[in-house]
């Protein structure tokens, strides 16, 4: 199952291209997380490949040396918000890390565990399992502090 957010609740992503996104509504961002879980059915569903944004991820190891990441991110099925798509690459997994670190219920070694057991059980042929859910459950407050920085669920999902 896909779902998109309606564009109408995601404040100050259709910008002209240098204006700066009004901070989005905490609230706001607690209320398109909460309803997308609920209709997508599972955080992992709702996040899809956020995982591999985070620390240790596999868009981190694939574009680690590539040259692309002093670019920002071009490409895929659009919808992206103004931030992810201006910043070089290397500035969002720079706001990744940020967000790690400002989201106060995660611990950066707990959020490592969680990462190495569903790299584990990635590694087993057991992808979308338990652990994902468990690590995507977890990661959840990053994913709300880069909404808060204003980038979209989009760049976040995809």
């Amino acid at each position: 199952m896909t779902f998109e957010l309606p564009d109408k609740l995601t404040p100050g992503v259709r910008l002209p291209y240098g204006a700066i996104a009004p901070r989005p509504d905490a609230a706001l961002i607690d209320a398109e997380i909460a309803a997308g879980v609920e209709a997508a059915g599972s955080v992992s569903e709702f996040v899809n490949n956020f995982a591999d944004k985070l620390p240790g991820g596999a868009w981190r190891k694939l574009l680690a040396d590539n040259p692309r990441m002093e670019l920002p991110f071009s490409g895929g099925w659009g919808g992206y918000s103004q931030r992810f798509s201006t910043v070089p690459l290397r500035q969002f997994f720079e706001d990744v890390d940020a967000a790690v670190l400002a989201a106060p219920e995660i611990d950066p070694a707990e959020l490592e565990r969680f990462r190495a057991a569903h790299q584990a059980a990635r590694d087993e042929q057991l992808p979308g399992g338990p652990e994902l859910e468990a690590y995507l459950t977890y990661a959840l407050p990053v994913y709300r502090e880069l909404r808060l920085m204003g980038y979209n669920h989009i760049d976040l999902y995809v």
